[in-house]
């Protein structure tokens, strides 16, 4: 029944927000705060040498050099971006919302969205993501899409060769870093400015539009996106807010109750079985 009550209200919804966190890359097969197996494939030198145990970890650790940091964050590279197969998951999530006015705000810094066609102006990465760099100090507001060089320094060549072609500033000529928030370095401007008034744009809409948020593996404490989209829905009259997470992760506030659902259990069943039930009502085959 649930399944059927949300394929409806996403076919009568103007807009789609969706907001997702690492609750829906946990369900891809990507856990930063895991030491398990994929972990210990890509970072196990790190592991060894400078006991960091997760993703997390590896993104906050403070690195001797500037050649270690970009050798984690080469690894870091290969694990999201250049080894990625398109998952299920993500399939089925374009699948059940490409057909409508859609935008995607997320705190997940894989870059999955884009790659799994999501339109680029239509993605808010609030934290950042794992191929575009600064200024480490941010001596200057523009980020670079410096994916090629990550491939280079992971290419296992020799530490000079490395030294030598190792990001710099083209303005003050220092350090660069990647553009995730792990600091207060870490630039508002211009590129991220330009999402987060996209953002701002898609839910400012008129009265009369139904906007349909989809939630996906938000923790049940996040202040980051959870807490001001929440606000948002209690304001407005036309939501519907659909939560998919782990059942100890679920939090809906009194006060949205009555416009709210819950989907309880693994993202990725939860997904396949909405694209499945979306299928049968048109009588269509996936096509992605």
């Amino acid at each position: 029944m649930i399944t059927e009550n949300i394929t409806q209200h996403l076919e009568s919804a103007d807009k789609v927000l969706i907001s997702a966190s690492n609750g829906l890359s946990i369900a891809e097969g990507f856990h930063i705060f895991a030491d398990d197996k994929n972990f210990n494939d890509y970072f196990s030198s790190f592991k060894q040498e400078y006991l960091i145990h997760n993703i997390v970890e590896g993104l906050f650790y403070p690195y001797p050099s500037e050649l270690i940091y970009w050798k984690f964050y080469s690894k870091l590279y290969q694990y999201f971006l250049a080894d990625y197969q398109l998952s299920e998951v993500m399939k089925h999530l374009y699948e059940l919302i490409s057909d409508k006015n859609y935008f995607v705000i997320t705190s997940n810094i894989d870059n999955h969205f884009e790659y799994s066609g999501f339109e680029n102006s239509k993605i808010f990465e609030i934290e950042g993501n794992c191929k575009t760099a600064q200024c480490a100090r941010a001596c200057h507001n523009k980020l670079y899409d410096i994916s090629e060089l990550l491939l280079k320094i992971n290419n296992n060549l020799d530490d000079q060769t490395l030294l030598n072609i190792l990001p710099k500033c083209p303005r003050c000529h220092g350090p660069m870093a990647m553009h995730i928030e792990t600091n207060h370095y870490f630039i508002k401007q211009e590129d991220w400015k330009l999402q987060a008034q996209a953002f701002e744009h898609f839910i400012h809409t008129t009265k009369e539009e139904k906007i349909v948020v989809l939630e996906l593996g938000i923790g049940s404490r996040n202040q980051l996106i959870k807490a001001p989209i929440m606000q948002w829905i209690q304001q407005r009259d036309n939501v519907v807010y659909i939560t998919f997470n782990l059942a100890q992760e679920i939090f809906i506030p009194l006060a949205i109750q009555d416009k709210s659902l819950s989907v309880t259990g693994d993202i990725a069943h939860n997904l396949s079985e909405l694209v499945t039930f979306k299928r049968q009502g048109k009588g269509c085959t996936n096509e992605y």
